[in-house]
């Protein structure tokens, strides 16, 4: 990965951030507990992982 890719993700990274935060608080709102709002969202990360492996193989 060259220089310029590996700045250009980073900066991608911090620009969605808030985004994710924001995510999380709604979803913590919505469920009425912040734990489950934390599980939900590591279990929808863990999948969506599981299917990129999978694909890109």
């Amino acid at each position: 990965m060259n220089h310029s890719l590996a700045i250009a993700l980073a900066a991608l990274g911090g620009a969605v951030l808030p985004l994710q935060v924001l995510i999380n608080a709604r979803l913590g709102q919505g469920l009425g507990n912040a734990s489950w709002a934390t599980a939900v969202s590591f279990v929808v990360g863990t999948l969506g992982l599981l299917v990129w492996i999978t694909l890109s193989r």
